[in-house]
């Protein structure tokens, strides 16, 4: 009999109920913008948190790899505990990229954001739970090219207002593609993400 699907709600992934660690990966684009990356989670039914690496880079530019980090709390909101809030704290910090474009300068970034997701379970059975979600972060994104021919220092506040549907597979396995759309940046196209969330390690 196949395992009965279970979701952390908030985020359309595996639930930590059933096992505790989570590995991910992702691929998020524009049309002129690229970021691979992949992660690490460890939760509970109330907390989690995780590390991840990532690259990306704009058309045209070479790439920045950047390292971060994600703190959250999952609150259910419905009595079935089918709906959750997911309070989220997140930050990341590029390592330098040298010569950045051949200009001689050194690329460093930061970004730092403050965020709720809000998810439910639209449909469940035995195989498979759909879920979608919200969300809405502030972010705070640094830029900066120091030394060389082009000196730069560019920072960025904005809103990023996102949904998403979990494809939640059995306990241990989910496909979710999501769009953001930004508000009040820089940037003005929607992002596009597809990722893939593989739980293992057991309950705690």
């Amino acid at each position: 009999m196949p395992a009965l699907a279970a979701a952390q709600a908030c985020l359309g992934s595996p639930s930590f109920a059933t096992n505790h660690l989570q590995l991910a990966g992702s691929f998020m684009f524009s049309s002129d913008f690229e970021e691979l990356g992949a992660g690490f989670t460890s939760g509970s039914n109330s907390y989690f948190g995780g590390l991840g690496i990532s690259s990306y880079a704009f058309d045209g530019s070479d790439a920045n790899v950047r390292l971060g980090g994600r703190l959250g709390s999952q609150v259910p909101v419905s009595a079935s505990g089918r709906v959750q809030a997911c309070p989220l704290l997140s930050a990341s910090y590029g390592l330098t990229t040298k010569d950045y474009n051949g200009t001689g300068g050194d690329l460093h970034t930061q970004s730092y954001g403050l965020g709720l997701a809000i998810g439910g379970e639209l449909m469940r059975s035995n195989r498979v739970a759909l879920v979608p979600s919200v969300s809405a972060t502030v972010l705070r994104d640094v830029f900066r090219v120091t030394g060389g021919l082009a000196p730069t220092d560019d920072q960025d506040t904005y809103i990023l207002a996102g949904a998403a549907v979990g494809i939640v597979l059995s306990d241990a396995l989910a496909i979710r593609p999501a769009v953001a759309f930004p508000i009040n940046a820089a940037f003005d196209e929607p992002v596009f993400s597809i990722g893939l969330v593989l739980n293992y390690g057991g309950r705690r």
